[in-house]
């Protein structure tokens, strides 16, 4: 991402749904927050992290500052028949 990010940092990653405008440089900023904010809740290398989210810029965010922190992002699906 960040390779992406000197490269494009003013160009738009995704505007779908409704979304403002998004630049790369936003979205890293972005998934630094979250990284951070997880790590100072415990989140580590390891560790497991359910979302239950689906297409939004938050979900987007989580997707990198999750593995970013050597955890592993785990969706949740709310309407899986697997559940009980």
């Amino acid at each position: 991402m960040r390779a992406h990010l000197r490269r494009s940092g003013n160009s738009v990653p995704q505007r779908s749904r409704g979304w403002d405008r998004y630049t790369y440089r936003d979205c890293y900023e972005r998934v630094g927050r979250a990284a951070n904010a997880l790590r100072s809740l415990g989140v580590g290398p390891g560790d497991r992290v359910g979302v239950l989210d689906w297409n939004s810029r938050r979900y987007f965010e989580l997707y990198y500052a999750i593995p970013g922190l050597g955890a592993v992002l785990l969706q949740l699906n709310y309407a899986s028949p697997w559940t009980s």
